[in-house]
């Protein structure tokens, strides 16, 4: 699904590897990150929306950051 599948197909299967182990799977995180430079309109708003979810439901702990 990373290499072969659709823009969909493929953050979807990002953002599961990512939810699955953060800290193993670092190297999807930035692959993440990176599909948010990139030219096109439609990669860049799949990869935000994924990673914000991401962020605010998995990754951020659930305290007051200071």
């Amino acid at each position: 699904m990373l290499k072969n599948g659709t823009l969909t197909d493929k953050v979807a299967a990002l953002t599961l590897l990512v939810q699955e182990n953060p800290l193993c799977r670092l190297g999807s995180l930035e692959t993440l990150v990176n599909m948010t430079t990139k030219k096109g309109k439609r990669e860049c708003t799949a990869a935000v929306d994924s990673l914000k979810d991401l962020f605010i439901n998995d990754l951020l702990p659930e305290r007051k950051l200071m």
